[in-house]
Order: C-alpha cells, then structure tokens, then sequence
C-alpha cells in the first residue's frame, strides 16, 4: 500500500494507506495498553524483576551492584589468588600487566607472576616472578601470553582465565563465573554481581515439563509454574520484608 501511494499518490490510494497505518497503530497501542495492564496484574512476568528499565531505578541497581562486586571480589581473593604468565617481549603483556597491578591495589589479590622465557617485564612491574617448572608447564599448559588464571588458595581447583589481553571489566566478571563454577562463592553471592539476574524458569535440562492434558484445560497452567519458579528470586530493586511486629496494628493515622 505505501509503495502504491507513493508511486500513484490518489485519494484512493491515501486512504487505503493511511486507513490500514491508522489500524496497524491502533492495533499497537491495544496491545500496549493490553500488556501493562497485564504485567500489573502478574507481575512476575515483568523483565523488571531481572533488570530495572526506568533510568532512575537502573542508575540505582547498578550503583547496588557495582558495590556487591567489590564484596565479592574480596571474597573470593580470600580463597584464592592469580597467576599471570607472561614473557618479557610480550607488549600485550606489559599492558596487561598495569591492570593486573590495579587489581592487586583495589582488591587485595595475590597475584603470582610466572615468566616464560626467564626474564622480567620492561615495565618494571611483578619483579618478583617465577620460572615455569615442568609441573606447572604440565599442569597450566601455557599456549600464549598474556594468560590468567584463578587458582584456590589449597591448591584444588584453577580455571583459565583468559588469553590475550583482557580489560579489567572483563576480568573482574570472568573471575566472579569461573569463581562460582569453583564453588568459592555460592548463587547468591553470584547473583548480587550480575546486571541482569538470572532467574531460569526451566529445569537443568531445558525444558518445563507439564501433563498436556491440563494445559489444554487450562490455559494459565504453564505462567503458574513459571510463577512458582520466579517467586524465589529477589527483585534487583527491592528488599524483602522483615516484620517487627507481625502481630501488632496499625499504627499513626490509619489505626485500628
């Protein structure tokens, strides 16, 4: 219709356009309406509840997050530590190498620098290092440099962190992933770091599964689950309750 209208601009052809533009926006705006009110009456449904969408409550949520970060970055470098290989003609390691030292500065990381070809870095930075022995050539199995690793302080688990150079935002959130797999933090923990919260309504196969039965009786079945599963997790922008006095009444002018 538009390209009609545009090729053979007619009352004909105007109003054909414009009365089925006219609908299409009507149709839109009922939807609209349709799903707030919706969301209002299951609200569980509502992506807020993984990440806010109005800018206040974002700025709010981030600023939340951003502090369970740091808290749980120290947490976990309590349990365990860094090791960063590197080689002294490595450019991208030296590089490397200054974000590595702003993270050992902000959160108390013990960081182990292991140097592959024996000789320090130009910049001056981790003189302390160590030279790879066959057990940890074995064990690590270094390709490249730049590479970090997050290794538990009694010396049970590691997990590669990155090859190549990494930012440090990119750092700190592949630490808090690989820390959690390592079970140094547990889900909580994890979930109080992320932007958006995971809240899975599926099983660890995938899938939801329900009686076909029922759910052809009963159109709402499956939200219900759904609902069911979304109710043990927190809204990113609020706090659960705790009542003083779950008994009591009502206090100031709405006493009874």
């Amino acid at each position: 219709l538009l390209t009609q209208a545009m090729d053979n601009p007619t009352p004909e052809n105007l109003s054909r356009f414009y009365t089925a533009q006219r609908l299409m926006l009507d149709i839109g705006t009922r939807f609209s309406d349709k799903s707030k009110d919706y969301f209002l009456k299951n609200p569980m449904m509502s992506e807020k509840r993984r990440q806010p969408v109005e800018k206040v409550a974002l700025d709010a949520h981030r600023t939340v997050v951003e502090k369970n970060q740091q808290t749980v970055m120290k947490d976990i470098f309590t349990k365990s530590g860094l090791f960063f290989f590197f080689q002294s003609t490595c450019q991208f390691c030296h590089e490397e190498s200054q974000t590595l030292q702003f993270m050992q500065n902000y959160y108390s990381v013990e960081i182990l620098p292991v140097s592959m070809d024996g000789r320090p870095l130009q910049n001056g930075l981790f003189q302390d290092f160590s030279v790879p022995n066959a057990q940890i050539i074995d064990q690590f199995k270094i390709r490249e440099v730049p590479t970090i690793f997050l290794v538990s302080k009694d010396g049970s688990s590691a997990q590669r962190i990155s090859e190549g150079m990494i930012t440090a935002e990119e750092l700190k959130n592949t630490i808090i992933l690989a820390a959690k797999g390592m079970n140094l933090i547990d889900d909580a923990s994890f979930q109080s770091t992320l932007d958006v919260k995971r809240q899975y309504t599926i099983g660890e196969d995938g899938v939801i599964t329900v009686n076909k039965s029922e759910m052809d009786s009963d159109p709402f079945l499956l939200q219900r689950i759904m609902d069911q599963k979304l109710e043990g997790y927190d809204m990113p922008t609020a706090d659960p309750v705790n009542y003083l006095n779950a008994g009591g009444s009502l206090g100031g002018p709405y006493a009874r």
